[in-house]
C-alpha cells in the first residue's frame, strides 16, 4: 500500500511538473465487446469496432475506399440546384441530411489523411497480391512478371489512405439515463481493481451505444448514397490499432500486429499490485500503453519516434493583388 502511494506521488509529480508521459497524450482506453445484434449486422466482423476513451465516449473508424462513380467537378452558381451526377450535387446533400444530427450536441466527425511515398512498395505488392493469388491457382510460375511490375511502379506510387473517425460523446446520454447505466454497473457487485489492464464493464452504456451505432450506420447509408457516393469500410479495433501504431512507429510495427482486447488470450505480465486487489497484471493493458510504449526524444518544437522527426507545418495563402 506504501509503495503503490510513493508511485502516485512519482507519477503525479512527473505528469504536471515535469511533462506527460507519451501514453497520456493518447486518449484510447478499452473497447465495447459484440453483441449479438453486431454479429448479425457485421457478420464479417471478428473484434469489437467500438473503442472508448478515458471519459467513456465512444470512437469508431472508417476508411474511405473510394467513389462508386467518377463525379463531375461542374459547380452551379449559389442559389441553384446543384446538377445530378456533379461533386457539388453529392456533398450539398450529404450536409442536408447530416444537418440534423448535428443540431444538438454528442457527436463529432474528424477526418485523417494520409499520404506516403515511402510505402508505394508497400501498396503495390497489395495490389498484386489478388493476381499473384490467380496465377498460383492456375498453377502458373509467373512470380517473376509481378516482381518486375512492382519495381516498376513502385517510384511512381505512393501510398494514400483516408479515414473518417466518429466520436459519439457521454454527454449524449440524458442526465436521468446515465445515472440509470451506473447503477446497474454498480449492481455487478465489488470486482477486483483493474488500474492499468481494460475493464469494459464501467464503460458499456446501452443508450449511447445505440445512439452511437444509429448515427455511423446513418453516415455510413448517406454517404453511399445508393451506390452513387462513396464506398467506406468499418474497421474493428484491431486493424484500427495497427493503423494508430503505425502512425506512430512507421519502422518497427510488424504488418501482424495488433493490440491485445478483452476476449483475446493474454499472457500474464508484471506483477500483482495490492495483495492481489489489482489484477492488471491479468488482463490487457489500456489502449493508450500499448499504442503509445515508445521513447520519444524532443528538440524544440520537434519530436523525434522511431528514427523520424515529426513538427508542424503552417503553409499560408497570401492574397496576390
Amino acid at each position: 500500500m506504501i509503495i503503490d502511494k510513493v508511485e502516485d506521488a512519482l507519477a503525479w509529480l512527473s505528469r504536471y511538473t515535469l511533462g506527460e508521459n507519451f501514453a497520456d497524450y493518447c486518449d484510447l482506453r478499452t473497447v465495447i465487446g459484440l453483441t449479438a445484434d453486431d454479429k448479425i449486422r457485421h457478420p464479417s466482423m471478428d473484434a469489437p469496432y467500438i473503442q472508448v476513451t478515458k471519459n467513456n465516449d465512444y470512437v469508431s473508424c472508417l476508411e474511405i475506399k473510394g467513389a462508386f462513380r467518377e463525379f463531375s467537378f461542374e459547380e452551379v452558381a449559389e442559389g441553384l440546384p446543384p446538377k445530378s451526377g456533379t461533386f457539388q450535387f453529392f456533398y450539398t446533400n450529404l450536409a442536408d441530411k447530416l444537418t440534423g444530427d448535428f443540431k444538438e450536441l454528442g457527436h463529432k466527425l474528424s477526418i485523417v489523411f494520409e499520404h506516403d511515398p515511402d510505402r508505394g512498395r508497400e501498396e503495390m505488392t497489395e495490389l498484386m497480391k489478388p493476381v499473384r493469388r490467380g496465377w498460383k491457382q492456375l498453377h502458373l510460375d509467373m512470380d517473376d512478371l509481378a516482381l518486375e511490375r512492382i519495381e516498376k511502379m513502385t517510384p511512381w506510387l505512393a501510398r494514400e489512405r483516408v479515414f473518417l473517425v466518429i466520436y459519439t460523446a457521454i454527454g449524449a446520454l440524458p442526465a436521468d439515463e446515465l445515472k440509470s447505466e451506473i447503477r446497474r454497473q454498480n449492481a455487478v457487485g465489488e470486482l477486483p481493481e483493474s488500474r492499468f489492464s481494460q475493464n469494459p464493464l464501467y464503460a458499456e452504456f446501452e443508450g449511447l451505444k445505440l445512439r452511437h451505432d444509429a448515427f455511423m450506420d446513418k453516415l455510413i447509408f448517406d454517404m453511399n448514397a445508393g451506390n452513387n457516393g462513396v464506398s467506406v469500410r468499418l474497421m474493428d479495433a484491431h486493424e484500427t490499432g495497427r493503423v494508430i501504431r503505425d502512425e506512430i512507429e512507421k519502422s518497427s510495427t510488424s504488418p501482424s500486429w495488433q493490440p491485445l482486447l478483452p476476449g483475446d488470450r493474454v499472457m500474464p505480465h508484471g506483477r500483482l499490485r495490492g495483495d492481489g486487489k489489482d489484477i492488471s497484471a491479468c488482463l490487457a493493458p489500456h489502449l493508450n500503453y500499448q499504442y503509445c510504449d515508445t521513447q520519444i526524444d524532443t528538440d524544440g518544437p520537434f519530436v523525434e519516434v522511431d528514427d523520424f522527426c515529426h513538427g508542424q507545418l503552417r503553409h499560408s495563402r497570401s492574397c496576390l493583388p
